[in-house]
């Protein structure tokens, strides 16, 4: 802790040296405190930031991004989908901002949303996973069944699967997609390949997929397990 206060006093010291305003030396502050995952100490820092005036604002869209992840380690996603709004609305490129919104947009099980920052994303890049993945878990999970398609969601994850031979959660999507489409036996095998593929990676709420899947069931959770999210 004492290193960490010294190692804070001199980043000041030098900020201040080269002239930064003070606006930018509490979003350093608050970046070194997210980095140590002290979450509450970070959000001081950034409240200020935002507060003033003098921040300029392409680290705006920085420090809006940083408290919305300090918000989300700390699992209130609702502050946290607000300060990543604000970010995107600074700078609408920060490809860290939207992918950190989808995820909150599937613990709120917002379907319409994930969608939309999905297409976002992949209008970005084409091939970016997390658009794709994006798309093809809505297709299969998402609780209102106006969004599920089990055929675009197999098309999706068949197709992940074929170039990422080795990708673990590309597995555990194509098994959702099976499961959708009611092919129990295939969602079961390949759920099965997905835990022995991740091995120690595995979260702990992967069994339990498996467990709806053996007992017939589709998957209408499109986030983790008992992990609570405001």
């Amino acid at each position: 802790m004492r290193n960490a206060i010294v190692s804070l006093l001199f980043l000041f010291m030098w900020m201040a040296a080269v002239g930064c305003s003070q606006a930018e030396l509490d979003a350093s502050a608050g970046e070194n405190a997210l980095q140590e995952k002290n979450y509450i100490k970070a959000i001081g820092f950034f409240d200020k930031a935002i507060k003033s005036p003098e921040l300029p604002p392409f680290d705006r869209t920085n420090v809006y991004y940083n408290r919305g992840l300090a918000y989300y380690r700390l699992k209130n996603a609702t502050a946290a989908e607000k300060d990543l709004k604000m970010s995107l609305k600074h700078w609408s490129e920060n490809r860290k901002a939207l992918e950190l919104l989808i995820d909150i947009n599937l613990i709120h099980a917002d379907c319409a949303e994930a969608l939309k920052n999905a297409e976002i994303l992949l209008q970005m890049d084409e091939h970016s996973h997390k658009g794709i993945f994006t798309k093809g878990w809505v297709f299969a999970t998402c609780p209102n069944a106006k969004f599920r398609n089990g055929k675009k969601s197999l098309e999706v994850f068949n197709g992940l699967v074929e170039e990422h031979q080795h990708e673990w959660s590309f597995y555990l999507g194509l098994a959702a997609a099976y499961a959708e489409l009611g092919q129990f036996k295939e969602a079961v095998e390949t759920q099965n390949q997905s835990i022995a593929m991740a091995g120690r990676n595995l979260p702990d709420w992967v069994s339990e997929y498996l467990e709806l899947y053996r007992n017939k069931k589709p998957l209408r959770k499109m986030w983790g397990g008992g992990e609570k999210y405001d």
